[in-house]
């Protein structure tokens, strides 16, 4: 038998390893490994336990015990409750040494039983360190965790492990068993549920339960055990008759169907959980204890029968009969429940089931499993809308007897995978979910668009990380700033989503736009003090001839650099030297002219202004002033807007630029078309969510039956913003045309 170690003077008896010692555990060991696998090496079982008793050499638990017996726990577990291959086993024994050995990693592991066991061990190293920070459990942590099982054996071991953790859990510090019980009853559990695994859920249960309320459990622990006597003298007489039943029927007896009947309590949980749900107390429970049918036959008819004689000898109870078998639970359940009466009036429930079904409903997706075929990654398990197909998948893969094509099967589960997100930490443990090929720089963004600009560096798991490594799920994120770093055109190559993609662009169209607007005063400036004309159709010969893609680029161009008046006098005698420059002409008063013509009176030199409902400028845009109140406030339109033009010849107008310390955002309107489609509007403004700085503010549409049309009004930054914006609400299905409202407008 191997042993448990509950008080901590118990590791003495292993003796400093003694060598008879380690022969009893390692034999006890194989024996059930001979009774519960198809095909095992048993020299590979024993190089696994011997290593492992190496590796974790010196080691303790809390409980004093050494820590090659809690492996060697946890390989029993898996034996008992997910008999899968030698490879569970194998990673059972060795789960603890990546992160407890001083002498032996992963790596070691890989070289001395192969790539399979090496991957399944890291993973469980890496839900181990997950645990270990301290993060609130909640559906982004179980997403977490299912980004992590990258073969089933990796959650099998791992429950297995929180199991024996439980049966120690009084060596632990107090806030450590809570968590523990916490993790136990609300992560691993329904994990276990939802694997088929019911042994295990039960187990975990019962003990997390005891932990998190002893008096409770206590009471109903009571009640079931106060009469264990009477109980299992009233089990053996009630399974009496049917066993009687069975073994006299015609049919039975004719097809030498052979089966086993026995008995068992409900768990203490499970039992608290129905006095909960159905509002009734302990006593009233119709199915406190169940009788269990097992037939060893795979035809689910003989069940159909045993239902029938068992309903013959005992009263159903109406409402209890639940077919499991014509229609399986969804992690794979089959047997037919019904609860039934003595003449006593004693409740009972009787399951009743094939010993495949049996085999299913106490191992899950172990019972399933193909020994011969090599290391699966469970992929799917990852996306838990597809749980259930994944499921069916890997039954299909476990359950194919000839081994043929079964490559193509696994590497189906692989393709149907579609995972797109991964969960990663912040420094104080909090989630941010990020698409799948996320880099810190992304990470950085989704903190705050500022911590994005400033990010010169990241540290992931503690160790300096390059910003385009690509984060993966479980990764703790910190990112390294500094007050002289901005972004680059090369951050957007480093980039995934597309709240940081626009916060890059954003940022550089503003910088253009100041530096433009800086080297047009720079420009201005230094023509002037040369004294010479330059006329802007002459200007604009020499751009069109030097490969300027506009004026603005001209102007970025002087205005980015500290050299600004240096690239000024350079361009200036470029053009009074080259083609342009022989009809050049100077003098003070064409100069004045020039500047005239050039300058530009900035926003901000109004303390009042307004911006034109008429045409809704936005940042980019080419604006003039309409000068209102007598000169004391303007109002703000798009150069090309119709009704400024109109105005022109009875008001006031003046050339306007932007500047930094205009508004954040600006009201616009965009016309759209659409089919008539119930969930357009729906698709629109979902879009529209997605997009950083963007709010959506005014809806308006008509429809008929063939289209949906009307406006939106939203507040945008800029015009490249606006640009993205139309872009991408094209891209919807179902949309026809996407304008700015009053007059098309060529973003191009």
């Amino acid at each position: 038998m191997i042993r448990l170690f509950k008080k901590k003077n118990d590791y003495a008896l292993i003796d400093g390893y003694n060598p008879e010692i380690l022969k009893q555990d390692l034999g006890s060991l194989l024996k059930l490994a001979s009774q519960r696998l198809k095909d095992y090496d048993e020299n590979v079982l024993r190089k696994a336990f011997y290593f492992a008793v190496k590796a974790l050499k010196d080691k303790h638990r809390l409980s004093g015990a050494p820590f090659y017996a809690h492996a060697l726990e946890v390989a029993t577990i898996v034996l008992k409750n997910a008999p899968m291959d030698e490879e569970s086993v194998i990673c059972a024994l060795l789960h603890d040494v990546p992160s407890t050995s001083d002498d032996y990693g992963v790596e070691d592991i890989r070289s001395e039983f192969g790539s399979t066991v090496a991957e399944i061990v890291d993973g469980i190293r890496k839900i181990s360190h997950i645990e270990n920070q301290n993060v609130r459990f909640d559906d982004n942590f179980r997403a977490l965790l299912l980004t992590l099982f990258k073969d089933v054996r990796i959650i099998l071991v791992k429950m297995a492990e929180i199991v024996h953790d439980l049966q120690t859990i009084q060596f632990l510090e107090e806030d450590k068993q809570i968590r523990l019980a916490k993790e136990a009853l609300e992560i691993y559990a329904p994990f276990a549920h939802r694997f088929g695994m019911a042994t295990l859920k039960w187990e975990m249960e019962d003990l997390a339960f005891k932990k998190l309320d002893p008096d409770k459990y206590e009471e109903i622990n009571s009640k079931i055990e106060l009469s264990k006597p009477e109980r299992e003298t009233f089990i053996r007489d009630f399974i009496s008759p049917i066993k009687k039943a069975l073994e006299k029927n015609e049919i039975f007896e004719k097809n030498k169907i052979n089966f086993e009947i026995y008995g068992r309590a409900k768990s203490v949980y499970s039992i608290y959980n129905k006095t909960l749900l159905r509002g009734l107390p302990f006593e009233e429970l119709n199915d406190i204890f169940a009788i269990r049918i097992v037939i060893d036959n795979d035809d689910p008819s003989f069940c159909y029968l045993a239902r029938e004689i068992a309903a013959s000898i005992y009263e159903p109870i109406p409402g209890t009969y639940k077919n499991y078998i014509a229609n399986p639970k969804k992690n794979g359940y089959q047997s037919l429940h019904m609860a039934v009466k003595d003449k006593k009036g004693r409740k009972v429930e009787i399951q009743i089931r094939t010993s495949e079904m049996h085999k299913v409903a106490e191992l899950g997706i172990a019972a399933h499993f193909n020994y011969k075929r090599g290391f699966l990654p469970a992929q799917s398990v990852l996306d838990d809308k597809n749980l259930e197909d994944w499921l069916d998948l890997v039954k299909s893969i476990f359950e194919k007897k000839d081994g043929k094509n079964l490559d193509e099967l696994i590497e189906s589960v692989t393709k149907n995978w579609k995972q797109d997100k991964i969960y990663v930490f912040t420094p104080a443990r909090q989630f941010k979910v990020l698409p799948k090929g996320a880099t810190p720089l992304d990470f950085a963004y989704s903190i705050h668009t500022e911590i994005g600009y400033k990010c010169i560096g990241a540290k992931v798991n503690e160790k300096i990380a390059p910003l385009d490594y690509k984060l993966q799920s479980g990764d703790v994120v910190q990112i390294l700033t500094s007050e002289t770093q901005n972004p680059t055109e090369e951050h957007l190559k480093l980039v995934a989503t597309a709240r940081a993609r626009n916060a890059i662009n954003r940022y550089l169209n503003r910088a253009k736009l100041k530096a433009a607007e800086r080297g047009r005063e720079i420009w201005l400036d230094v023509v002037s003090k040369l004294n010479v004309e330059i006329s802007q159709e002459r200007l604009n010969g020499f751009l069109k001839e030097r490969g300027y893609e506009s004026l603005e680029s001209f102007y970025e161009e002087i205005g980015k650099t500290e050299v600004g008046e240096e690239i000024v006098f350079k361009r200036v005698k470029e053009i009074l030297n080259g083609k342009q420059g022989k009809n050049f002409r100077s003098s003070a008063e064409s100069n004045k002219k020039a500047k005239e013509e050039l300058r530009k009176t900035p926003l901000s030199a109004f303390e009042n202004y307004e911006f034109a409902k008429c045409c809704y400028p936005v940042r980019g845009d080419k604006i003039v002033g309409e000068l209102i109140n007598g000169g004391s406030k303007v109002r703000v339109h798009r150069k090309k807007c119709p009704l400024a033009k109109r105005r022109k010849d009875s008001g006031v107008f003046i050339d306007l630029s932007w500047d930094e310390t205009n508004a954040e955002l600006y009201k616009t309107k965009l016309t759209l078309t659409a089919k008539n489609d119930s969930q357009i509007l729906y698709k629109v403004s979902s879009e529209l969510s997605e997009i950083e700085n963007l709010n959506l503010i005014g809806v308006s549409f008509n429809s008929d039956l063939n289209a949906i049309r009307g406006s939106l009004t939203i507040e945008i930054p800029d015009r490249a913003a606006l640009k993205n914006a139309v872009s991408r609400l094209k891209n919807i299905e179902g949309v026809e045309s996407v304008k700015r409202a009053k007059f098309d407008f060529d973003f191009n």
